[in-house]
């Protein structure tokens, strides 16, 4: 997520004069100031994200393409994130915290400035937008597998991952260069964030559609594969094609598939463990996003709603900073469930 947006909705204000408040100053013969890196929670813990986030992601990456086999369309929507999160990581997180070693005014050049910028625009727009279309991947599977397994196609996933670039592009990325060729503020001077207050409806915009909505979205899947998943009261098989009721018509006493052909029961027992690891896979993918994403998406939500809205600086510190923990969370994730829910 754009930590530079929300800055200026939850808060910012506070956060620079403390930032500002810690700079360690060291005065040399001349008489002049040197400022020191302040090597406090924050930047300490972006580094350690970004390069725990490049490591990680780059070895799930790696061990994934090492198994052909495995291969299908969803593996390309989650090689698609890993290539994201290492980018994010590396880019995103690195600039972030190095920016933070030095607070109050921006001490990196423009060209860091605007590639910090750039980076939280775009690559935290990707991160958040592509778990939304992995949670409507993982409700299609679930409540739909015939269609998914006849549409869900690598074609198909190719042409959905350059359709979302072209859908950031036209959305987003018109923001940050117009931020950039009109209004960016003169780094040195202040704290290096996108200058909302000269575009307002275009940030509210972007905050909202391009960074809230698919938190939200991920939730929404969630709670509607939980209430109307297969399963439980339904019998299994009645979206699957295995017509159990079709058996007992042969002269079974009970209508069991497995009474009538132990084969069917076998493949009702195998698409029902298919069914559970996918929406395991599902709600633990919403839970990572809830709990990385969830606070700093409410903040901005509660900071639009309620004009003149403060956060205290740590609140949104810790939101920040658990924002940045998902590129993490996501290897780890894939790689427990050894990508076995498709």
């Amino acid at each position: 997520m754009n930590q530079s947006l929300m800055t200026n909705h939850t808060g910012g204000n506070e956060i620079d004069k403390v930032y500002a408040s810690n700079l360690t100053n060291i005065t040399n013969n001349n008489g002049t100031q040197t400022i020191t890196p302040h090597w406090s929670v924050t930047p300490i813990t972006f580094m350690v994200l970004a390069v725990v986030g490049v490591l990680a992601n780059s070895a799930a990456l790696f061990n994934l393409t090492q198994h052909h086999t495995l291969h299908t369309a969803f593996d390309i929507s989650v090689m698609h994130l890993f290539l994201q999160n290492i980018l994010s990581s590396g880019i995103q997180y690195s600039l972030l915290g190095a920016g933070a070693l030095y607070p109050g005014p921006w001490r990196l050049d423009k060209k860091a400035c605007d590639l910090s910028l750039l980076s939280q625009i775009m690559l935290g727009a990707a991160v958040v937008n592509t778990h939304g279309l992995i949670a409507l991947n993982r409700a299609w599977a679930i409540l739909h597998p015939w269609s998914y397994r006849i549409y869900n196609t690598k074609r198909m996933a190719w042409f959905t991952c350059l359709g979302f670039w072209a859908y950031l592009l036209l959305l987003a990325f018109p923001f940050w260069l117009t931020d950039l060729i009109n209004y960016r503020q003169a780094v040195g001077d202040y704290v290096c964030r996108i200058n909302d207050a000269a575009q307002p409806r275009y940030a509210v915009f972007v905050l909202i559609w391009i960074y809230s909505m698919p938190i939200f979205l991920v939730l929404v899947v969630f709670v509607i594969v939980t209430l109307t998943k297969p399963g439980g009261k339904k019998r299994l098989g009645e979206k699957h094609g295995l017509k159990t009721h079709r058996v007992a018509a042969t002269g079974t006493s009970g209508g069991s598939a497995s009474n009538g052909d132990p084969s069917r029961g076998g493949r009702a027992e195998v698409v029902r463990k298919r069914r559970a690891r996918k929406f395991l896979m599902l709600t633990l993918l919403t839970t990572s996003v809830m709990a990385c994403h969830g606070p700093l998406t409410g903040l901005s939500i509660i900071a639009l709603s309620l004009p003149g809205f403060s956060a205290p600086v740590y609140v949104f510190q810790v939101a920040v900073l658990l924002s940045g923990c998902q590129p993490v969370l996501d290897p780890v994730l894939f790689t427990i469930l050894r990508w076995k829910g498709r």
